[in-house]
């Protein structure tokens, strides 16, 4: 049986009503990965592909697990290894050796090029988009039979 994920909003933290405009984003946008993981990890189909970077991935993983409300089929918190296993399954992936490594490092990307996923899905936010993760998602359709006679 396949396992299903859910994203238990209660759990979230409050958000202080003095917080900066930037950190809310922040926030939103960290919300919004943890949205779009548990989604495609519930909805995968056998053609989703991650097309992005393992390290996003990854990142995005590590996004999901530390907002503390991803729960599995029983109501319990997963675990970070096993939810990386899920997720990488899921969407057709190789899991890299040293997941919680890799989130590591990818939290402490810096540069125009090397933002965080968090940094690069704030645009996301402000231009009120629910689907953050969409560029790095390939869904191609399945094959369909072509007529003998072609």
């Amino acid at each position: 049986m396949k396992q299903r994920l859910t994203n238990d909003r209660a759990l979230r933290k409050a958000t202080p009503v003095n917080m900066t405009r930037e950190a809310r984003l922040d926030a939103d946008a960290r919300q919004l990965i943890t949205d779009e993981v548990v989604r495609l990890c519930n909805d995968a189909r056998e053609h989703t592909r991650w097309v992005g970077s393992r390290t996003d991935l990854v990142e995005a993983v590590h996004v999901a697990y530390k907002e503390g409300t991803v729960r599995d089929s029983q109501g319990r918190k997963i675990k970070f290894e096993a939810f990386v296993d899920l997720v990488f399954a899921r969407l057709h992936t190789q899991r890299p050796r040293g997941a919680r490594q890799l989130a590591l490092k990818a939290r402490q990307r810096a540069g125009l090029r090397k933002a965080t996923l968090v940094a690069r899905c704030k645009d996301g936010v402000i231009l009120n988009r629910r689907r953050v993760l969409k560029r790095f998602i390939s869904q191609k359709p399945e094959a369909t039979a072509r007529p003998a006679s072609y």
